[in-house]
Parts: C-alpha cells; sequence; structure tokens
C-alpha cells in the first residue's frame, strides 16, 4: 500500500534515550525530535500535526509535558501514541482521552502495578551524543530480574534484594555496576551468571516497548482512520490560554525552554523594545476591535496581502518563502494569522473619523516634540521652495539617485541593500514612488545641491 507522504510528513516522534533514532528511522517515517517536555505539544499544533508518538520525554530540568496540552491536541483530532517512559506514563493517565498506550511499561502504569514517576528516568548523554543512557532505569531493572529468576540464573531472595537496593538509589546514580557492587556489599548471593547476563545489557524493557509502539504507529500511519470527535469537551480555562500565549515551545523537542513569555522577558531591556512592544500591541489590537466589530477578511485579500508581504522581503520564489518560514520558525497557517492582522489593522486605520496625519500630530504632542517637529520642517520646507526648480527627478544623475536610494534605505534600516524603491515607498505608506522621491529630494536637498557645487 501505497503511503500518504502528507501523513508522513505530519508525522513526529519524540526520543531520546531508550532507542537509537537510526533505528527508529527504519520502522517509522516521521520528523524525529528530542524528549518531549511541557509547551512542545502545543507548540506543534501551528504545523498541524495529524500523528505524534511519545517515547521520552523531560521532566526535571524542565517541566515535563502538560496533560492538558495531549487533551488540545486530542481535542483536536491528533493521534497520540505513547510508550516506553514519559509516553507510557503521560498514556496510561490519558488513555480514557484517546491517547493510545503501548508495551509493557505502559501496561504496569496503567493497572497500578507501578506508579512512581523514577521507575522509568534516566540520566542520558545530550543530543550531541545521541541522548546515550548513562544510568539503568529501574523498569529495565524490573525486567532483567524477572528474566533472570525465569532463567533461574538468580534467587528470588536475591531478585527481592537487589530490587529493594535498586528502588532506593537515586536514579542517575543507578548503574550495572553500582547495583552489583552494592549487592555485593549487602551480602547478596550474585551468580556469574547473572552478573554475564546483566553485562550483556540485561533486559531492556523500555527499547523493546519503542519498537513495539513506533511499530504500531507505523501500522496506523498506513491505514489512518479518520479522526473522529473526542469524547470529552476540552474546557478553554485561563491556564490553557495562558500555556498557548505565553508558554508554548519555540523549539519542540530540543528541550531549551524558550517560550513566547521568555522572549519578552528578555527582550524588555533590548534596543527599540518600545517600538517592538507597541507594534505588538497594534496586533493585539487588531484582534480585539475585529471580535467587537465583527470584522472580517477574505481569502483574496489574504492572497494580495501575501504577495505584498514577500514583495516587501525582496522574496520572489517558492524556494525563498519555505526558507524564510524555517528561518523565522513560521508554518504557513501561523502566516495567515499574521496576514490576516496586518489587514485587519488596515481596515481600523482606514475607518478612524480623521486621517493619519491628524493621529501623527496628536502623538507628537503627546510626547513633547511637536514643537521641534514643526520648527524642523518649517526650515526644511522653506529651503525646498527656494530650489525645487533645480531639482526635478528628470534631471538627477545617476550619483543623485544613489544619494536617494542610499537615504531610502536607511530610513528603513536596510543595511544590506534589498529593497528597490518601489518596496521601500510600500513600506513607509506612500502613494508611489515618485511621492517617496520628491520626500527625499526636500529632505536631501542641500546635500544634492552641496554635491553639485564641489569641483
Amino acid at each position: 500500500m501505497r503511503q500518504d507522504n502528507d501523513l508522513i510528513n505530519h508525522t513526529f516522534v519524540f526520543l531520546g534515550p531508550s532507542l537509537e533514532q537510526g533505528e527508529a528511522e527504519k520502522i517509522l517515517k516521521a520528523h524525529y525530535l528530542g524528549p518531549v517536555s511541557q509547551g512542545d505539544i502545543a507548540g506543534l499544533l501551528w504545523q498541524k500535526p495529524r500523528l505524534v508518538v511519545i517515547i521520552d520525554g523531560y521532566f526535571n530540568r524542565v517541566p515535563a509535558v502538560w496533560h492538558k496540552e495531549l487533551l488540545l491536541a486530542l481535542s483536536q483530532g491528533v493521534k497520540i501514541f505513547g510508550a516506553a517512559s514519559m509516553g507510557a506514563l503521560r498514556a496510561a493517565e490519558l488513555h480514557p482521552f484517546g491517547m493510545v498506550g503501548v508495551g509493557q511499561i505502559y501496561d504496569w502504569y496503567k493497572s497500578g502495578e507501578l506508579t512512581r514517576d523514577d521507575e522509568v528516568a534516566v540520566l542520558h548523554a545530550p543530543k550531541e551524543e545521541s541522548f546515550r543512557p548513562l544510568s539503568w532505569p529501574l523498569v529495565n531493572v524490573r525486567a532483567t530480574l524477572a528474566a533472570a529468576l525465569e532463567q533461574n540464573i538468580i534467587t528470588k531472595e536475591s531478585a527481592a534484594a537487589l530490587l529493594n537496593i535498586a528502588q532506593n538509589d537515586y536514579y542517575p546514580e543507578r548503574t550495572v555496576a553500582s547495583l552489583l557492587a552494592a549487592g555485593k556489599t549487602a551480602g547478596v548471593e550474585i551468580t556469574p551468571e547473572f552478573r554475564q547476563f546483566c553485562a550483556a545489557g540485561g533486559v531492556d524493557r523500555k527499547r523493546l516497548d519503542a519498537i513495539e509502539c513506533l511499530k504500531k504507529a507505523a501500522s496506523w500511519q498506513k491505514n489512518p482512520a479518520r479522526p473522529s470527535s473526542p469524547d470529552f469537551v476540552l474546557s478553554d480555562t485561563i491556564y490553557l490560554e495562558r500555556l498557548i500565549g505565553e508558554d508554548i515551545s519555540l523549539e519542540p523537542g530540543s528541550g531549551s525552554g524558550v517560550t513566547p513569555r521568555l522572549l519578552l522577558e528578555y527582550g524588555r531591556l533590548s534596543r527599540g523594545f518600545m517600538a517592538r512592544e507597541l507594534s505588538a500591541q497594534l496586533d493585539m489590537l487588531a484582534e480585539s476591535a475585529a471580535r467587537l466589530l465583527n470584522l472580517t477578511v477574505s481569502p483574496a485579500e489574504l492572497e494580495a496581502e501575501a504577495q505584498l508581504f514577500w514583495r516587501e522581503r525582496a522574496i520572489n520564489s517558492p524556494i525563498g518563502i519555505n526558507n524564510w518560514l524555517k528561518q523565522n520558525n513560521c508554518h504557513i497557517n501561523h502566516l495567515e494569522q499574521i496576514l490576516r492582522r496586518r489587514l485587519l489593522l488596515r481596515q481600523l486605520l482606514f475607518s478612524g473619523d480623521l486621517p493619519l496625519s491628524y493621529y501623527y500630530m496628536d502623538m507628537l504632542r503627546a510626547r513633547g516634540t511637536l514643537r521641534l517637529e514643526i520648527a524642523r520642517v518649517r526650515e526644511l520646507e522653506e529651503k525646498w521652495q527656494s530650489v525645487k526648480h533645480l531639482l526635478a527627478p528628470e534631471n538627477l544623475s545617476e550619483d543623485d539617485w544613489a544619494l536617494i536610494l542610499q537615504r531610502a534605505r536607511a530610513a528603513i534600516g536596510d543595511e544590506e541593500g534589498r529593497f528597490s524603491l518601489e518596496q521601500i515607498a510600500t513600506l513607509l505608506g506612500f502613494n508611489d514612488v515618485l511621492q517617496l522621491v520628491r520626500q527625499l529630494l526636500k529632505e536631501e536637498c542641500s546635500q544634492l545641491l552641496k554635491k553639485d557645487d564641489e569641483p
């Protein structure tokens, strides 16, 4: 059966120390991310995931994945599988709501046989070292002891004693060597066969469950069921709004903990923050006013706004668009919301009782700079009136045009010289290029005439 490439492109796996990614990729085609943490699932929803598999997750260094964000994804029809580690924990808690649990560890948690989170906790290396396990998780100790009992290479008394020692070890310090050494110190009978069994890895229950889960997800991926309506109603609480607005992960699976809230906190003391804050506040205003006034935008308006957006950024190819979206952590659905707010804000601005110039004047008045600006404009306008006959656009030299373009780019901070005069005119709100050029001539007339007088 031919696989659905769109479904593969919308499949995500959170994987860490339980299984090597290379082995996982042979089982399930997907986007592989690191262990899941708080905000990661909510942060994925912009990408419209259809299938999510959770194997590993953080819980110590950064907050653990939140139940509410998993419920949010389930309520939107996302198929979620969980196993082996954090996935087994969350699946045991959320299976009544549609999350699918797989494997022995999931069964242990679901039945109540296991209740402690540290049963699956493991110290591991960073991503650069493929999340290599550095400690021995307690569920693997249990599975290894059970298998050893079946093989008659350990007694029940020794197995119980070693399990008791392992349960009392702090999880980052629990290793095969430390457990065997502690057992020897405690006088536990340990056979050579059991030592060899442990040295060979024992039973890696987490790995086995991860493989089983990926196989079941792959089977579903080949023959997906249509999304069904959830059997629960997700309450839209202030905590959920805070998660979506402030605490979604901007780098799902990285464990970095970077969220919109942190961006704002670190941005407050950066240069130019007040202007950026005002721009964000205008977006908030556009959203709120649109709801109150029932403002809408049409698909045709969105398409035209998208074309303008890419012209402003001198991007004119699908490859350029995709590169921009990747570089700016922006999904096409997120971009559509940005464009929608731009259109709504423009509708609001044009619906004012007075033109923009009136409100601009009042802004200067409120800032206490109106009189200074009046004096500056008066001086420039008087100078222009006396020399404008010398600076008709059709009489400008190539050097004059170069100076005008340089000044225009400086006005928008285009240090790389990416924007044309046409694009700059649009960005600054001029009706056309000619209006922009005339304004630049007004402000640069002294410099242009001085250059012409030089020998």
